[in-house]
């Protein structure tokens, strides 16, 4: 399954051919505006990458004691086994799905996805929405989003978990923006936002 969702998107991706240079161009200037000091944006063709040159410890955040208890030592324990690196988002452009083409994704995929929380393998990067449905999108482009942090995992320290969090929201924002003026009714968007399924 995952496989042919893949290969959906590799099509569209393939299919959308130089319309996505304007877009991915438009759209690294809006990141780049958005940005607080010391992160970094860069693209090339259907890509925009977003990072911070600076290593945060990747953390199990599965299971954690109740606020309350000893937090603190948990977090020191954990921290011995887990993994460091840079964190990045990613945004993949590509063509604008139609609601034709959103049906056809979501009728492939299996029912009672959400019933069981899944087990994702380690990889360097992990999209947001895991069933192949962009996670916003422009005028006449898809985006799909994903980051280096395992969607188990948190950040450490805390200031640079919060600061990931405040930084993927200001690039979910352009987006938001982007949809709130094209729908300030309220009407129905073609793709709803992230935070607001």
């Amino acid at each position: 399954m995952r496989n042919f969702l893949a290969l959906i998107s590799a099509l569209l991706l393939a299919s959308n051919g130089m319309a996505a240079a304007p877009a991915v161009d438009k759209i690294e200037g809006s990141v780049r505006k958005a940005l607080p000091e010391g992160w970094t944006v860069t693209s090339s063709e259907h890509r925009v990458i977003i990072t911070k040159d600076q290593e945060v410890t990747f953390y199990n955040a599965v299971s954690m004691p109740a606020p309350g208890g000893d937090s603190g030592k948990e977090i020191r324990e954990r921290l011995r086994f887990a993994n460091k690196g840079a964190f990045k988002i990613q945004l993949v452009i590509g063509p604008l799905l139609s609601q034709k083409d959103y049906a056809d994704i979501k009728r492939t995929l299996p029912r009672g996805i959400h019933a069981v929380k899944a087990d994702i393998p380690v990889q360097p990067l992990y999209s947001l929405n895991r069933d192949a449905v962009p996670d916003a999108h422009g005028p006449d482009y898809s985006v799909y989003i994903s980051t280096s942090r395992h969607p188990y995992m948190l950040v450490w320290p805390e200031d640079l978990n919060q600061e990931w969090q405040r930084v993927l929201g200001l690039v979910m924002s352009i987006f938001q923006e982007y949809e709130s003026s094209e729908h300030p009714s309220g009407g129905a968007a073609p793709l709803p936002a992230a935070g607001k399924r």
